[in-house]
């Protein structure tokens, strides 16, 4: 299957995907000198070392006539939150949901566009990432405005938000909270920051 401005997805009968970017005539786009392919490489290896699940790479490959960049995976071995969500086979709670990003923010990871489809339950309240091309990696923590955009990321597409007010609060902005040992004002610059971020319905610092 492949999005308007997507790459291609391709499953293999073994079970594998490939991913296959086309090539980008654009000089200008930050992709051309530092192509997704590689991105995915190298973030898969840093989320790794970090101790969180990623899909495991087993080849790559650079059509130099087409430009084409190809990667070929194994799948994490489980259903995206989302999806899980929608076939009510959740094994989780938003608790843990909050629990993981909250964990993932700690390890100094800041994944932009973060959304409960790039999110794979593993089961047993464990957690993996896809699609992971825009990480930055913080030596430290990440910062309290990214932390409130992740979290405000997490709210971006209307049929999470309904499947989210179906069930129980919790829900995962009020448990990252409750995750976070914040004093009082630290916990309004977050509110703060992230209802401005609701409000704007932008998509955040970029780093």
């Amino acid at each position: 299957m492949q999005s308007k401005n997507g790459p291609t997805l391709l499953r293999h009968s073994e079970g594998d995907l490939s991913k296959i970017w086309p090539a980008k005539s654009n000089l200008l786009s930050s992709s051309f000198f530092y192509p997704y392919a590689s991105r995915f490489i190298q973030n898969a290896q840093k989320l790794l070392k970090l101790g969180i699940p990623t899909p495991k790479i087993s080849a790559y490959l650079f059509e130099p006539i087409t430009g084409r960049r190809i990667l070929r995976y194994a799948p994490l071995p489980g259903l995206s939150v989302r999806d899980a969500l929608h076939a009510d086979e959740a094994s989780f709670t938003w608790r843990d949901i909050a629990r993981f990003l909250h964990s993932i923010h700690e390890k100094g990871v800041y994944f932009r566009s973060i959304h409960l489809g790039n999110i794979i339950d593993l089961g047993h309240s464990n957690f993996g990432l896809i699609d992971f091309t825009d990480v930055t990696f913080y030596r430290s923590p990440i910062p309290l405005k990214r932390r409130a955009h992740n979290i405000h990321f997490i709210y971006k597409y209307q049929e999470d938000r309904h499947k989210m007010e179906q069930t129980p609060s919790p829900w995962i902005k009020e448990s990252y909270l409750e995750q976070a040992p914040w004093n009082d004002e630290k916990i309004e610059r977050f509110e703060l920051l992230f209802e401005r971020y609701q409000a704007s319905k932008g998509y955040g610092p970029q780093y």
